[in-house]
């Protein structure tokens, strides 16, 4: 049997809640559960959308106390009294923060279980790391059974930091419609590129960044700019579009649905990943350039965290300096001129993710 202790999973929205939800769908069975920690009480968790539950091959049970209503992770007090005491069970946490009760819990009772890690949040076991989260961090993968990792990069970080624990590598992988990839119109001039960046207002994914390199772009180069996501940074991100006059052409959607983002995806010309590294955080993987490369739109991204592996070093998507706006806009330019390659580049993505990214 197998039991999935998380904090993230849908009907919440993000890269590690589509991935979980994947292997679910994939790898579970009737005889396996889920136990979701949430700081949210009302009807959106989970156990209160029927679509979610509907499409599980397993139970999914909800956990919320009156502290984890201010910091979902405090769910993680309800995992210590309900994993159960089966040794022959292995428990997968969703996240480092979810394996903290059966690490616990193994200092008592035999326990089985399995980390998934991401890369950004393995970036404090580094010497510059917060070092209580790098004593906790550390203790817990080197008593883990397993950890798993998205790609070489966070396999890179965990060896790094002297964990050997045997690692898997199990990267994202996408449902692809049966058959040829869907049709797109590469015929479109530069007078109507479409671009389009996803992901959490956050500055590691650099968004301000994309801004200012956008800002760039000559004036004979008509475009138009969707940031889809949601975070800290938004008053920020929108006072910079502001500042830099490009309110008329730059879209926040703060509140797509998987529906509605996917219509985003294939509407994009230009698909922007624009990630930097900093203290807090970095671009493990990036799921997003999976989904983006599904729905055929050609790719700029920085040549950071895992997102180079998953692009094959730039051979089907075109890598930039990170923190470079005029490298990303230059970039851009080279697409917004050239259909042709952004045909190519699309069709080359689209082949990798069904050869290494789907299920």
């Amino acid at each position: 049997m197998k039991l999935l202790l998380t904090l993230d999973f849908p009907p919440e929205r993000g890269g590690i809640q589509r991935y979980l939800f994947e292997k679910v769908i994939h790898t579970y069975g009737p005889g396996d559960s889920i136990m979701v920690g949430t700081g949210t009480r009302g009807k959106d968790t989970a156990c209160r959308a029927p679509a979610v539950a509907a499409s599980l091959p397993c139970p999914v049970s909800i956990h919320v106390n009156p502290l984890s209503l201010f910091n979902k992770k405090w769910s993680i007090v309800n995992f210590l009294f309900k994993v159960p005491g089966d040794p022959e069970t292995v428990i997968e946490c969703g996240n480092i923060y979810a394996g903290i009760a059966p690490w616990l819990l193994s200092f008592f009772r035999p326990v089985r279980y399995r980390v998934f890690t991401y890369g950004g949040e393995l970036l404090c076991l580094q010497k510059q790391g917060n070092p209580i989260k790098k004593v906790l961090f550390r203790a817990l993968l080197k008593r883990a059974e397993m950890i798993y990792a998205l790609g070489n990069y966070g396999q890179q970080l965990l060896r790094d930091a002297g964990i050997k624990t045997p690692i898997t590598i199990d990267p994202p992988r996408i449902t692809l419609p049966q058959g040829s990839p869907p049709a797109k119109d590469f015929s479109r001039g530069p007078g109507t590129l479409g671009l389009l960046s996803v992901g959490r207002f956050v500055p590691h994914k650099g968004h301000a960044v994309l801004l200012k390199a956008v800002s760039l772009l000559p004036p004979d180069i008509s475009w138009h700019l969707v940031l889809a996501g949601s975070g800290p940074e938004e008053k920020n991100l929108r006072m910079i579009s502001e500042t830099l006059k490009l309110s008329p052409r730059v879209d926040f959607k703060t509140t797509l649905d998987d529906k509605h983002l996917f219509i985003e995806y294939h509407d994009a010309d230009v698909f922007v990943l624009p990630s930097l590294k900093t203290a807090s955080g970095t671009e493990g993987f990036g799921i997003v350039l999976l989904e983006a490369a599904a729905e055929e739109a050609a790719i700029v991204a920085s040549r950071t965290g895992g997102i180079s592996e998953v692009l094959d070093n730039g051979s089907c998507g075109m890598l930039v300096e990170p923190g470079n706006p005029e490298a990303l806009a230059g970039a851009i330019l080279s697409l917004a001129r050239n259909a042709g390659l952004r045909k190519q580049l699309a069709a080359l993505a689209y082949a990798r993710v069904r050869e290494h990214y789907a299920w």
